[in-house]
């Protein structure tokens, strides 16, 4: 083709660095125009924040002994007493038709060095004897961890029925 102009390299890459540069400072332009102000201050506030509950998980998840008092040493001894001390507690507060079972769970629930206890409770009464009753169970030793709490109205009086784990050494 005659009589075409044709474009020289040099002008090619002076065009190109043109383009190209332009492509960059337009990048940047939209970047700083989709960037909230506050994001970076913000960013660093969630950082901090994700930080601080990580410090806070790992101890739990690391505690390998269970707090004082919260298992038993053997699940043969301990589970009498600890059924003995929940009808004390329950005549105590005037609590009747009170069933009360403690007895080692099955042996699939034995894991890692524990054995379980099943735990249930079963009376009626007075509301407030009722809720009292509950806090009595969360404060045993070994501790109680309850599974189902049942709190229904019979006339005047309210029924209770629980049930639970304990754990012992085993």
């Amino acid at each position: 083709m005659i009589g075409e102009p044709r474009a020289a390299p040099k002008d090619l890459m002076l065009a190109g660095g043109l383009a190209a540069g332009l492509a960059v400072g337009l990048g940047i332009l939209l970047s700083s125009l989709t960037v909230p102000s506050g994001f970076k201050d913000r960013l660093t506030g969630v950082e901090t924040g994700v930080e601080a509950a990580q410090r806070q998980i790992r101890p739990l998840r690391d505690a390998e002994a269970p707090p004082p008092g919260a298992i038993c040493a053997s699940h043969v001894r301990d589970a009498q007493p600890l059924a003995d001390r929940l009808r004390e507690a329950a005549a105590q507060l005037q609590l009747q038709a009170v069933r009360v079972q403690v007895a080692p769970a099955p042996a699939a629930a034995q894991r890692s060095g524990l054995a379980a206890l099943s735990v249930s409770f079963e009376a009626e009464g007075g509301y407030d004897a009722a809720v009292q009753m509950l806090d009595v169970i969360g404060r045993q030793k070994p501790q109680v961890f309850v599974d189902t709490v049942d709190l229904g109205v019979k006339g005047a009086a309210v029924t209770l029925a629980m049930t639970g784990r304990a754990f012992c050494a085993s």
